[in-house]
């Protein structure tokens, strides 16, 4: 519980504050914008809700904390906040919410698809959290993007008899018991809708997951290099089972600039190398295909 005695000096005047326990993890900023920003290295209260709404996104910030830094100085009920996560973005996908320290904070998102829901990192374990996502159909598959962000991962496979994913140069002491271990640096498709990208940097073991038509993970630093490598390079990966398969994919060279501005380049140069590889045949190093379908790479 956040404490007015640590309220930081920097806060608005008015019922909510955040103290100095905050580890800067940017999740209140991310919930709740309007009244949290970034302050050096902790966040702050830069204005105070103006409206219900308002408040209702503090409030969610407050539960989304993963360290309990913020508080108001009158006691709120929490019980909408609390279940409003997961939260709904689009083409359902959920943030969580519910940050664990653990993993300082990390996002985590839950991808409901009738072929089986996915848990993208695990958010902290809290009974509410887990009956909200048992009503959205459960846990089939969690997918950990890196060593960083498994947190409370083994109670929830306790909970839901998930199987757990996770790239095998990641695996520490805290997670040798999980069920499928990646390896090697080509892309692998769980199935004809979800594809793991490895993508060493953050960690050596670090992948983001890609499902029609979004990319979801924490990995934004990555997310040009990730970008190139999967509109250059490929045209075919391994099923998470080991057998062969083909990817429906292709990248219009016209969207090219939106996805990579970097390697697109203002001279449209990036576009059109593009273009001529997604026209070049299959040879020993793939090439994107033709094809009716589309993946497209979004900033996360």
């Amino acid at each position: 519980m956040a404490s007015i005695a640590k309220r930081l000096a920097s806060n608005a005047p008015g019922e909510f504050f955040v103290d100095s326990t905050c580890i800067d993890c940017g999740t209140c900023r991310q919930v709740a914008p309007d009244t949290f920003a970034a302050g050096g290295d902790a966040s702050y209260v830069h204005r105070q809700p103006n409206d219900e709404s308002e408040a209702h996104r503090a409030r969610m910030a407050l539960v989304a904390c993963p360290v309990a830094a913020i508080g108001t100085q009158t006691k709120h009920p929490l019980g909408d906040a609390r279940a409003a996560f997961p939260e709904p973005l689009d083409d359902q996908v959920y943030y969580c919410g519910w940050a664990s320290e653990a993993s300082y904070g990390a996002r985590s998102y839950l991808i409901v698809r009738p072929g089986g829901n996915i848990l993208v990192d695990s958010p902290r374990y809290a009974s509410l959290l887990v009956d909200r996502i048992e009503a959205l159909g459960g846990v089939r598959w969690m997918f950990l993007t890196h060593r960083d962000d498994v947190a409370d991962h083994r109670l929830f496979q306790t909970h839901f008899g998930c199987e757990r994913i996770l790239h095998r140069d990641d695996v520490t002491s805290g997670a040798r018991d999980v069920e499928i271990k990646l390896h090697g640096a080509d892309p692998i498709a769980l199935d004809d809708e979800v594809l793991f990208i490895p993508v060493p940097g953050h960690t050596i073991g670090s992948l983001p997951v890609l499902r029609r038509p979004r990319l979801v993970g924490r990995q934004p630093r990555a997310r040009r290099r990730l970008a190139q490598r999967l509109l250059v390079r490929l045209g075919r990966a391994d099923r998470i089972d080991g057998t062969a398969h083909r990817l429906p994919l292709r990248m219009a060279a016209a969207r090219a600039r939106d996805a990579v501005p970097a390697a697109a380049g203002t001279d449209g140069s990036g576009a059109e190398a593009l273009r001529a590889a997604d026209e070049a045949p299959l040879t020993a190093k793939p090439r994107p295909q033709g094809g009716s379908e589309l993946w497209r790479v979004f900033p996360i």
